[in-house]
């Protein structure tokens, strides 16, 4: 008994938790007289305003132009019955005068059996056996040049699941939140946070932004000094037209995900008379302000000749101080230096430096 009872705790708080937020990261409706598929689909369009894809039928009218996103759960598309078929089929009965009249157009421009990825075009039908990213854009059936049927088509991939992680660069920062996705991301998401900060708490949401730049989702969450030991719960959501995801839940408290930025301004200088030594000193990071100095930063410093591979990197502990004397250099040799740091009792180290390179003194 006592050794099920914190798995069941465990258990009925992760219930508790997917409970909350399933409901809460759907995915955006697109505009009216949009549609949104994933690469593969097979889609077939007429120009009295029939759709299908992949054998199945998206109703025609109202409903469609509203729910443009293709998805088999969705009342939006249903299997063609066989008084569907008659009325899908009632193209046929075209004339050959009136099926010669009509005309498809992408994005301005005709489109012919030639194209790439389209199986066939028959006047009132068009069919894109495979549709790719290059498909997206806005599809119209002319009729003598008078518009008939037009629908845009957006053909891209859902959200990649996101994976969350956290940071503080210094303990009076704020929370950063991130997540990249592997691959490139051509609708733009809506990001945000859910974050609670105890179990007996509720998730509180919290808008994220989204970085074109960096195709990154980034939250910012304020510094709470009260809070620093504190256990959070984070789920980040990733929403477009194009599907909807959310990352795993993770659990941190700020000072254990407490990361700097590298010191700065690391440099090296020759010792005088020591053909043997090199100087080392750095500053703070740039990120550590004067109120974070109740918190004592550590140091790892490394250095190897630059090129000589055959030795070994050393690494050396400094505390207390922002200098090292490197004692056992090679002279005339160049070396490259670099100084990573962390808060000594918690946290994550940072990154190394930017490496610096520098020699002993020769007397030449």
């Amino acid at each position: 008994m006592w050794i099920f009872l914190p798995v069941t705790c465990l258990l009925v708080f992760a219930t508790t938790t997917l409970g909350f937020y399933e409901g809460t990261c759907l995915r955006k409706d697109p505009s009216p007289g949009v549609l949104v598929l994933t690469p593969g689909r097979e889609l077939i369009m007429t120009c009295r305003g029939h759709v299908m894809i992949d054998g199945l039928k998206v109703r025609k009218g109202s409903n469609a132009s509203k729910r443009g996103v293709v998805s088999k759960t969705e009342a939006l598309i249903k299997s063609l019955k066989q008084d569907e078929e008659e009325e899908w089929n009632d193209e046929s009965g075209l004339t050959q005068r009136e099926n010669s009249s009509l005309q498809w157009k992408w994005t301005g421009r005709m489109v012919g059996k030639r194209d790439r990825g389209v199986k066939w075009s028959r006047g009132a039908t068009l069919s894109l056996s495979s549709v790719t990213l290059a498909d997206s854009g806005t599809f119209t059936c002319y009729d003598r040049e008078k518009e008939r049927f037009s629908i845009k088509v957006i053909v891209a991939e859902p959200p990649e699941k996101p994976d969350l992680f956290c940071y503080k660069k210094s303990p009076s920062s704020k929370i950063r939140c991130e997540s990249k996705p592997q691959q490139n991301v051509t609708i733009r998401p809506n990001c945000y946070l859910l974050l609670r900060k105890s179990p007996s708490e509720s998730f509180q949401p919290f808008q994220c932004s989204f970085s074109s730049r960096t195709s990154r989702c980034f939250c910012v969450l304020d510094h709470n000094e009260d809070e620093m030991r504190l256990s959070h719960f984070a789920v980040l959501c990733v929403t477009s037209i194009t599907g909807n995801t959310t990352s795993n839940l993770i659990n941190f408290t700020p000072l254990r995900i407490l990361k700097p930025d590298p010191p700065a301004n690391v440099s090296v200088r020759k010792v005088e008379e020591q053909e043997m030594w090199m100087k080392i000193t750095w500053n703070l990071p740039s990120s550590w302000k004067s109120h974070d100095n109740f918190y004592d930063l550590i140091y790892q410093i490394k250095y190897r000749p630059a090129v000589s591979s055959f030795h070994f990197e050393q690494i050396h502990n400094v505390k207390d101080k922002r200098s090292f004397l490197i004692t056992d250099a090679i002279p005339g040799e160049e070396y490259l230096i670099q100084v990573r740091t962390k808060e000594e009792y918690d946290g994550l180290w940072s990154n190394w430096s930017t490496a610096v390179y520098g020699c002993s003194w020769t007397g030449k």
